[in-house]
């Protein structure tokens, strides 16, 4: 569902690497290549570049008279042996999540945040890392994108860009593209994926196999 959320949002964006609707069905009879994992579960590898300008809010007053400015950032890491890690939960994400919103002064993320961009390499990802940035209960990924909830015209849109599945993953910038997009959002400036009223987002990245990640609150 996540694949299909995703495509579909995809179909929007004019700069995605696929742009076509798919079914749950198509989605579970691609290829395996790990099993369970299927072929449209992962985001294919792509080229890509990405460019942000930071600036002091002085400096940021002459450059534009639409400014995003980052409210909350953080980064973490953890142990990426196979067999000391816990794989079924991306706990330094959530330590991450913790730092960013309580720098930005966020106590609840599922009310106050209004789009997510996260780093949906392989599609159970873009859940894992739901629950750890707080926008679901942990453990009810699944219930959470059965909700609905996170429908690019639902209350807390998840990738409305497409994401990596549909975006392509360009190694190395993949996760400063979740934050170019989310201000793509707040700038009101992201076309036909465009999600109405975004006044406060969160990115967030991550680099496999070394668990380590960042994540940013924005606003408007």
């Amino acid at each position: 569902m996540v694949v299909v959320k995703n495509l579909s949002n995809a179909r929007r964006n004019p700069l995605v690497q696929r742009d076509k609707d798919v079914t749950v069905e198509e989605v579970l009879n691609s290829i395996t290549l790990a099993g369970p994992l299927k072929s449209l579960m992962f985001a294919e590898p792509g080229d890509g570049a990405c460019v942000l300008v930071v600036a002091s809010e002085d400096i940021a007053a002459g450059l534009t008279d639409k400014p995003v400015w980052v409210k909350g950032v953080s980064w973490c890491s953890d142990s990426w042996y196979p067999c000391k890690a816990e794989l079924g939960k991306t706990e330094f994400i959530r330590k991450a999540a913790a730092e960013a919103y309580e720098m930005a002064g966020i106590r609840h993320p599922a009310e106050e945040i209004d789009i997510a961009e996260v780093y949906d390499d392989y599609a159970f990802h873009e859940l894992q890392y739901c629950e750890a940035l707080g926008l679901c209960k942990e453990g009810e990924g699944g219930r959470f994108i059965d909700s609905g909830a996170s429908e690019i015209d639902g209350p807390i849109p998840v990738n409305p860009s497409g994401g990596l599945l549909g975006y392509g993953n360009p190694i190395g910038t993949a996760g400063l593209m979740r934050v170019a997009q989310a201000a793509l959002q707040l700038r009101g400036e992201a076309g036909e994926y465009q999600v109405k009223n975004a006044k406060l987002a969160v990115a967030q990245g991550c680099q496999w196999p070394w668990r380590a990640g960042g994540v940013a609150v924005l606003s408007r």
